[in-house]
């Protein structure tokens, strides 16, 4: 994403949109992997 903005294909604003936004996106799916561990740990320790 820096590239397009070093090659000026994408302005500041743009950037730091998206990176915004890829963060809030890698969050969920962190927290989403986080909750399935958990699951899992639960499950394997019941048998």
């Amino acid at each position: 994403m820096e590239k397009l903005e070093k090659d000026g294909k994408v302005g500041k604003d743009d950037l730091a949109r998206a990176e915004k936004e890829l963060e809030k996106v890698t969050g969920e799916h962190v927290t989403k992997i986080d909750e399935l561990l958990k699951h899992k740990e639960v499950e394997l320790l019941e048998v």
